[in-house]
């Protein structure tokens, strides 16, 4: 399965290398082996201020993923945010979360527009594990190559 991870340039610094050698290694180690089919994954990060969030991910269409990250809070901060939006592309992968109409399936349970943020399991699933894994990447021989 051949997979592609794009950093889309941007006028001001940002850690491309760092987040594309994150990017693949989680897509490797939390995606890869769990997915049902042989179809590849796209994951296209953006390195954007004009979001008015820390982060998003969205499922685009045919295993393509976009996600966003703020920059405003310094690299460990970013990072951290990065590890948050691919957890988010895991369970769109992996078919634990799907966006329908009105709201949010989430693992055969649907959630309407209206539940609270921190009260989504998805969420709650992103936050318990993003220190975690970018702990765990920082560990890694990859990791240790971008340690600041």
């Amino acid at each position: 399965m051949t997979s592609m991870i794009n950093v889309r340039p941007r006028p001001y610094h940002i850690p491309a290398k760092e987040a594309k050698a994150l990017a693949d290694w989680f897509l490797r180690k939390y995606i890869e082996p769990y997915v049902k089919d042989e179809q590849p994954t796209f994951i296209d990060i953006s390195f954007n201020k004009k979001i008015d969030t820390l982060g998003l991910c969205s499922d685009e269409q045919d295993n393509e993923y976009l996600v966003e990250v703020n920059p405003i809070n310094g690299y460990n901060h970013m990072m951290k945010t990065l590890c948050h939006e691919l957890i988010h592309v895991k369970q769109y992968r992996l078919g634990e979360m799907k966006a329908v109409t009105g709201g949010t399936k989430w693992k055969k349970k649907k959630y309407d527009l209206s539940t609270p943020y921190h009260d989504c399991p998805w969420e709650v699933e992103a936050f318990k594990l993003e220190g975690r894994i970018w702990g765990i990447w920082q560990r890694t021989i990859e990791g240790r190559c971008f340690l600041r």
